[in-house]
C-alpha cells in the first residue's frame, strides 16, 4: 500500500473531513464520503480526495458524531476526528469495479446480463481480464494473463467474442 502522511492543517485546507457527507457534491477535491462502521459513540467514515500537489487519490478514515435524532449518545462528538498525533495517514486508492456475492430471492432476475462481454485492465496494466458474465448458473467465463496484456487485433475481436460465447454456452 502506498501511504502518505498529511498534517491536520493540510487536510483542513482541502476540506477533509467534510462537515457533512453530502458536502462532497460541492467540492472539486472531495470525491466520496463512505460509511465504514458504527463505533460505540461515533461513526467511522472514510473520505476519498485528490491531493492537488501530486494529483493522486487518497483515503482517510475519520470519526464523526452519530446522528440519532433526540436520543442521547455519549458526550457529543469525537475528539479531533479520532486522529492522534500531528499527522494523519492516508492510503492511495483507485476506483475499481467490484463484484459482490449476495443472497437474493430465486425469482429475482440476475443483475448480470447474459452474454454481455466485458474487458477490464487494472490501473498498472499488469493484467487484462476478459469474460462473459451471465452463464446459466451465474459463473463467469474469462481468462487473464498475470504479466502480459492480451493483444487482440480489432479485426479479430468479433471472433474472440464469438469464442467466448461458445465457451459460456458449454459451461
Amino acid at each position: 500500500m502506498t501511504d502518505r502522511h498529511f498534517t491536520r492543517e493540510q487536510l483542513a485546507a482541502l476540506g477533509v473531513p467534510p462537515d457533512q457527507p453530502d458536502d462532497v457534491e460541492y467540492s472539486d477535491v472531495l470525491l466520496a464520503d463512505e460509511h465504514v462502521t458504527n463505533l460505540k459513540y461515533t461513526a467511522l467514515r472514510r473520505v476519498i480526495f485528490t491531493a492537488p500537489d501530486d494529483g493522486r487519490t487518497y483515503a482517510v478514515e475519520y470519526q464523526a458524531p452519530i446522528d440519532v435524532g433526540d436520543f442521547e449518545v455519549g458526550d457529543g462528538g469525537p475528539d479531533d476526528y479520532g486522529w492522534y498525533g500531528p499527522t494523519v495517514e492516508a492510503v492511495e486508492v483507485e476506483e475499481r469495479p467490484v463484484v459482490v456475492q449476495q443472497w437474493v430471492p430465486v425469482d429475482e432476475p440476475s443483475a448480470l446480463k447474459p452474454c454481455e462481454p466485458y474487458r477490464y485492465t487494472d490501473a498498472d496494466g499488469d493484467y487484462v481480464h476478459i469474460g462473459i458474465p451471465g452463464t446459466p448458473d451465474g459463473r463467469v467465463v474469462s481468462f487473464y494473463t498475470p504479466t502480459d496484456p492480451v493483444y487482440v487485433p480489432v479485426a479479430e475481436l468479433d471472433a474472440l467474442i464469438a469464442a467466448l460465447h461458445r465457451l459460456a454456452a458449454q459451461a
